[in-house]
């Protein structure tokens, strides 16, 4: 049986494979001083 947590690691190894960078969401959030401030 597949679980939601089996698949999102698949997912997430693909990403990474195919050369996007993972980083948790609290990381990335508003305020935070990253890209998505910027284009807000």
């Amino acid at each position: 049986m597949i679980t939601e947590d089996h698949l999102e690691q698949v997912a997430l190894t693909w990403f990474q494979d195919s050369g996007w960078e993972y980083r948790h969401g609290p990381d990335i959030a508003r305020g935070r001083g990253t890209i998505t401030d910027e284009l807000a």
